[in-house]
């Protein structure tokens, strides 16, 4: 268990710890000593000497505090937690993307460590594929260019005769 839990259930307890001494105070005749015991805790945990209003009062006000305290260390809670989750998601990325890295530098390793004669026998295959990848694509661009052209030209024409 990490801090933040055991303090927040400590908080807990001791909300409950004083929310029964307050019904104790409230329903039994013999509460002096609980009364008493309550009175040191209190200025022990302020450090100021207790306070003159009843008992009652400053149980219920010191239940409340404890509430809200209790309230305000669960949702600093939730946000540490929404944050540990946000920096878990962040760091699967960044994994993520170092192994594709790591991959990518082992492919282009074996690249870099290709000898002059291989390297030549690289270049004149790739070069010879874009050759042919020029060629081919050369006719397909004439076509659709005169294609595009006729159209707008009898386009043009069509108009000229219906407008004009």
């Amino acid at each position: 268990m990490d801090i933040l839990t055991i303090t927040s259930l400590a908080v807990g307890l001791l909300s409950f710890f004083l929310s029964a001494l307050a019904q104790i105070a409230k329903t039994s005749e013999k509460t002096a000593p609980y009364a008493e015991f309550l009175q040191r805790i209190e200025r022990f945990l302020s450090g100021k000497p207790v306070s003159t209003g009843s008992l009652e009062s400053r149980l219920e006000k010191a239940v409340e505090q404890l509430t809200n305290a209790s309230d305000n260390v669960n949702s600093i809670l939730g946000e540490i937690q929404s944050d540990v989750d946000r920096k878990r998601k962040e760091a699967d990325r960044l994994r993520s993307i170092i192994e594709n890295l790591r991959a990518e530098y082992e492919a282009n390793k074996s690249l870099a460590n290709l000898t002059a004669e291989e390297a030549n026998a690289v270049r004149q295959i790739l070069t010879k594929e874009v050759s042919t990848l020029k060629r081919r694509s050369y006719l397909p661009d004439i076509l659709i260019n005169f294609g595009v052209g006729a159209f707008f030209f009898i386009l043009g024409i069509f108009v000229t005769r219906l407008f004009g």
